[in-house]
């Protein structure tokens, strides 16, 4: 069994527990159909309302964001005084978590 080698530990070099599953969560391959948590995917269309390509498509969901909608955040929360990046995901947080204003 392996010890503990940290220094200053409290434990005192006690053993440490040995797990047969490494991974904390259950594999998806293992949750029924039901409980298994879709990929997010980019939605967005372009001006004439077809999918985005595969390679245009945002990696990230504040990506999806319009430039009006972060302008408008951004008047209304002239505190925040950041980037264009950290503007466009705290409009996002605001807008999925916080209420939209």
């Amino acid at each position: 069994m392996p010890h503990c080698t940290k220094p200053g530990c409290d434990c005192g070099g006690a053993e440490l527990p040995r797990s047969s599953h490494p991974y904390t969560a259950v594999p998806v391959a293992m949750k029924p159909p039901g409980q298994r948590e879709p990929a997010w995917s980019c939605r967005c269309a372009r001006p004439d309302g077809r999918p985005l390509l595969r390679k245009y498509q945002h990696t990230e969901p504040a990506q999806c964001l319009s430039a009006d909608d972060v302008a408008a955040w951004r008047g209304a929360h002239p505190e925040a005084t950041c980037g264009e990046r950290a503007a466009r995901a705290l409009c996002w947080l605001s807008r999925e978590f916080g209420g939209w204003s």
